[in-house]
């Protein structure tokens, strides 16, 4: 009778065991992955997201399950964006977006799901960026009207794209004037209007200071403060601090970055062209500045200009001094001269 006992025992001890370790599952934590627990092959909303870590799933996978999905990090450099701006100059854009999976509620876990993952919402990503750009790049109403403004332009993007990114997400800005020019309106100190913007806002933003100017003291607050609020927002991306929700598409993002904006064709090998000859234009005056303040210094010691000139053609390696031995004896005149220059020269020398 006793063994009887005891053998169901070790039965039922082994079925429990069995039945324990059926169901033990192991969530990745490297790279870390999350899931959302399945009841009978469907998703179950009304538990939390499944963590890294040992988990137990009941009579795995056809009672209780998991869909699991990787939650790391990801840096996503968006293919090149082209773009025209109203002089039909083509420009290069280069955008890179970090997001991660939202695992903070199984809700927002499943719309990542439905949203195809990671492909399927770089994909979407790709999407928006592209449209919007083309949009703030080839307005006549808004955005750069020159190549020269565009390349000079990487807030305005990015606060375009953030708000097209994350819509609704945003704190609203209550006012018509737009976003970018709002941005430097409010700035401290107040950045100046471009040639274009000069045209629609006046100088000095006067026509910014006509609209705002109908207003009440209090919307007047509320605008700035919600602009300084997107600016904070603006920065905190840029700096990768950033922790925006979409929960529509079950992410969030950390970081938009707007990189160089370069001129593409022939337009802008001409551009780089110019850009070069200023730089050695620059570089010639400050040569020319140090060469007058040396000319300057060896007149000082009573020497010619000729004399002065051909010293420092020596000493920058211009001309070489070939130094004969053919008078045996030197003028005392000369011989003076030289004890008043040698010290002078020494010393300018060590300053090299």
């Amino acid at each position: 009778m006793e063994g009887n006992i005891m053998l169901a025992l070790e039965i039922l001890l082994a079925l429990f065991v069995a039945f324990f370790l059926q169901g033990l599952r192991r969530i990745p934590a490297e790279p870390p992955h999350a899931g959302i627990r399945t009841i009978a092959g469907k998703r179950d909303t009304t538990k939390p997201v499944v963590k890294e870590g040992w988990r137990f799933f009941p009579i795995y996978p056809y009672w209780h399950g998991v869909v699991m999905t990787n939650v790391k990090k990801v840096d996503f450099d968006l293919p090149e964006q082209k773009v025209r701006t109203p002089d039909f100059a083509e420009l290069s854009i280069p955008v890179s977006i970090t997001w991660t999976p939202d695992t903070d509620s199984a809700n927002n876990l499943i719309n990542f799901f439905n949203t195809g993952k990671h492909a399927g919402f770089e994909s979407i990503l790709d999407n928006i960026v592209s449209e919007r750009l083309r949009i703030w790049a080839n307005s006549v109403e808004q955005g750069p009207q020159t190549w020269k403004e565009a390349i000079r332009a990487n807030e305005d993007a990015s606060a375009i794209l953030l708000k097209a990114i994350l819509g609704e997400e945003l704190d609203p800005i209550p006012s018509e004037i737009p976003t970018p020019i709002l941005l430097k309106y409010f700035n401290v100190p107040r950045k100046k209007p471009t040639e274009s913007e000069t045209k629609n806002w006046g100088t000095n933003w006067s026509g910014v200071d006509e609209q705002l100017g109908r207003l009440s003291d209090e919307d007047r607050e509320k605008i700035k403060q919600a602009i300084e609020k997107r600016r904070e927002d603006i920065q905190a991306a840029s700096a990768g601090n950033g922790k925006f929700r979409i929960p529509q598409f079950g992410t969030k993002i950390n970081r938009l970055n707007i990189g160089e904006i370069k001129i593409l064709g022939e337009l802008g090998k001409a551009a780089e062209f110019a850009a070069r000859e200023e730089r050695e234009r620059e570089a010639e005056t400050i040569e020319l500045q140090h060469i007058a303040a040396r000319i300057a210094e060896l007149k000082a010691l009573n020497l010619s200009n000729e004399q002065a000139i051909e010293i420092i053609q020596t000493e920058r390696g211009k001309v070489v001094k070939k130094i004969s031995e053919g008078k045996l004896n030197i003028s005392e005149e000369t011989r003076q001269m030289f004890e008043r220059l040698i010290p002078g020269m020494l010393a300018a020398l060590r300053k090299q």
